[in-house]
């Protein structure tokens, strides 16, 4: 049986791009198939998400069969690909703006012996085939795990302040001053947890700042909106897949005047007890909803029967 390896970066912190590699690696399994997460250094495991993912490590040397199909992230040194005949290799595109970074020369995409590529969202989807010339790539739709749910709320705003720390900041202090009668509103920073507590985090907040930057999808606004959260902010490009007038108060991207106004709306609907903001909050839900991990698990392992029935 061919081995399909997910190669994952071994990162200190926690990462929505790796959470996902062990939750295919889980599901392939699930379905009889013999895969498996590749770190680099014998006995790392990702410890920020539960997951029974068998790991195996790159150095100091995983024997490559001909049979095997790699799997790697789209910022891997895709130049470097093992050289083993028959081994078959597949992009995992999480982000559209990383392609070039494990690259010496961008151009080096129209050289690679590689087509097929499984994109998490529409929009890499369509980036994969119009730049990146992968003929074969494929929709491996991301899922919102089911610990993302609402719970009972207290008025603050949660931010992941990751991607923009900088821009955060200056949203929280701009707010305070905007709006000096909100600035009992506590503000959370969500940052270096595990998905079990981002999820409770999320959940008891009645508010998400979400501040998307250059995504392929955009997992946290997919999470807040889950979680029962009024959301304002940047949905990062890939989150118009999901970001929608009825579900938010979306701005345009990184207009942080545009956002503090609607942050303080947003606020103020909550603590007058508005009835648009219950209404957001539940398209935002149904929103939420349709990215089941039934769904992710149905048409991700559609995807590896039909390529591995093809070979």
């Amino acid at each position: 049986m061919a081995r399909i390896l997910y190669l994952a970066h071994d990162t200190p912190t926690p990462s929505g791009g790796v959470r996902t590699i062990y939750r295919h690696v889980s599901l392939l399994r699930r379905h009889g198939l013999d895969a498996f997460v590749v770190h680099a250094e014998p006995g790392y495991r990702y410890p920020f998400a539960t997951s029974d993912a068998p790991v195996l490590a790159q150095r100091p040397g995983l024997a490559l069969r001909r049979d095997d199909v790699l799997v790697v992230p789209e910022n891997f040194p895709l130049e470097n690909l093992p050289q083993v005949p028959g081994l078959r290799c597949v992009v995992f595109l999480q982000s559209w703006s990383l392609a070039f970074q494990g690259l010496s020369d961008p151009l080096a995409w129209e050289r690679l012996p590689v087509r097929r590529a499984l994109c998490a969202s529409e929009l890499l989807l369509e980036f994969a085939t119009d730049f990146l010339g992968l003929s074969e790539a494929r929709l491996a739709p991301d899922a919102v795990a089911p610990l993302f749910h609402p719970r009972p709320k207290k008025l603050q705003i949660a931010c992941m302040p990751r991607r923009m720390p900088e821009v955060a900041a200056l949203i929280r202090d701009l707010f305070r001053l905007r709006h000096p009668l909100l600035r009992h509103v506590p503000w959370l920073e969500i940052d270096g947890v595990s998905e079990e507590e981002a999820a409770a985090l999320l959940g008891e907040s009645a508010l998400f700042l979400c501040l998307g930057r250059l995504e392929g999808l955009g997992l946290p606004g997919l999470e807040a909106l889950a979680s029962g959260c009024l959301v304002t902010g940047f949905h990062g490009l890939g989150g118009r897949e999901y970001a929608r007038p009825d579900n938010g108060l979306w701005c345009g991207q990184e207009d942080v005047p545009d956002c503090v106004r609607k942050l303080g709306v947003a606020v103020d609907m909550l603590q007058r007890d508005d009835p648009r903001a219950g209404a957001m909050i539940e398209a935002g839900i149904r929103t939420a909803a349709a990215y089941t991990p039934e769904r992710q698990e149905r048409e991700l392992a559609a995807i590896w029967d039909s390529w591995l029935r093809e070979d």
